[in-house]
């Protein structure tokens, strides 16, 4: 697929829709909601907040965190029809870390705990996007948003995503300690686990094509010279539900290391409650001795076991190689996780268990890394 012809295309028949259905508003109406005009506003977002214990094999702490597979949040979304076929939404949703974020707490060697980045503790836009949708022509967004490849490597029947979901949920600040020496190896749980999901959320062009048969493809094009493309398919066969996402993205105009990265996921669950979930990806890093690759799956059951919602359990094993792009490096991680929906007040109750281990070529080893992570999410 030509990813800039399809571009040129949409945005073509994007100019199209707005000449053929020009919205007219009204002046606005200061103190209400919708400012005078036919737009539909809705305020929505979450508050997630949990404590996490860690241990590196030197030292341990008990941190009072947010983030991790989610994170606290707000957003603000405007739909509008301009005819019987197509609609605009305008989304803002903005981030709200704390001072101590799950993914960038760490341990000092005394035991104390620090976090790595004061950038975590200001607000951050996550999507500032217009989307123009058409009934048989797709759809067409601009601004910041979510990429074609973004989510891709997430997709799963976990049940337990508020805490985890694929590769890594949360303790990504943690160091890798000299068994030995109880040195920080300068090798962060982050640097090693991940799951290549694509560009994330960035300044982008994005064209969806139409759906077919449970089958959506989406490409886009990333300020910077990236680009993207991204697909997703389910269908529902019996009692078996199956799901699935793939992504290919390219970096080499913004990354002096990293040429481009694929991946795929999804799952099979069955209506007993029972699933497995997986993932894979690859790296094309730009040095020739590193050929970073990562793997995991996830074993879950989900059921209504009491009045308040849904519970769901998870058992997890990931595999990274390379992936800090160092040759003969290597991780394995493991899981359990827990999560009750209290669906009255749109409420859920979660915690989990994380091991994580690091390897390089040589004689040096490394203590594992724990991690406990309980807390709730309130959604509004």
């Amino acid at each position: 697929m030509n990813i800039k012809t399809t571009l040129k295309t949409s945005v073509a028949a994007a100019a199209l829709f707005a000449v053929a259905a020009p919205v007219v508003s009204t002046s606005a109406d200061a103190g209400t909601w919708n400012s005078g005009n036919k737009n539909k506003v809705v305020m929505s977002g979450q508050v997630h907040r949990g404590l996490m214990y860690a241990d590196d094999g030197a030292a341990d702490s008990l941190f009072n965190v947010g983030g991790g597979s989610t994170s606290t949040r707000v957003r603000w979304i405007a739909t509008g029809q301009m005819n019987e076929s197509v609609s605009v939404k305008g989304l803002i949703e903005m981030n709200t870390p704390t001072s101590n974020d799950v993914n960038s707490s760490s341990l000092t060697i005394t035991g104390g705990s620090q976090n790595r980045s004061t950038a975590d503790r200001a607000w951050g836009i996550r999507h500032l996007d217009i989307k123009f949708s058409h009934k048989t022509m797709g759809a067409l967004s601009i601004g910041q948003g979510n990429t074609a490849s973004n989510g891709k490597s997430e997709v799963s029947y976990t049940g337990t995503g508020n805490v985890y979901y694929t590769g890594l949920g949360f303790g990504a600040g943690m160091d890798f300690v000299n068994s030995s020496t109880n040195i920080s190896s300068g090798t962060s749980v982050g640097d090693i686990f991940t799951n290549f999901d694509g560009l994330s959320r960035a300044d982008r062009i994005r064209y969806d094509l139409p759906s077919f048969n449970g089958l959506n493809i989406a490409v886009g094009y990333v300020d910077g010279g990236s680009a993207d493309i991204g697909a997703g398919y389910s269908v529902k066969a019996g009692s078996v539900s199956f799901k699935m996402g793939a992504q290919y993205n390219t970096k080499a105009a913004t990354s002096t290391t990293i040429n481009d990265e694929w991946s795929v996921s999804g799952g099979v669950k069955h209506d007993s409650g029972l699933s497995l979930s997986g993932f894979y990806g690859q790296r094309d890093a730009v040095a020739t001795n590193v050929d970073p690759e990562v793997w995991g799956a996830t074993l879950g059951y989900e059921a209504k076991l009491n009045s308040m919602g849904k519970t769901a359990f998870s058992l997890n094993y990931a595999s990274a190689e390379e992936t800090n792009n160092t040759n003969g490096t290597e991780g394995d991680s493991w899981g359990v996780a827990v999560q009750q929906s209290i669906d009255s007040v749109g409420t859920a109750l979660w915690a989990a268990y994380q091991n994580y281990s690091y390897d390089t070529i040589g004689s040096t080893s490394f203590d594992d890394v724990s991690v406990v992570y309980a807390g709730a999410t309130v959604k509004f």
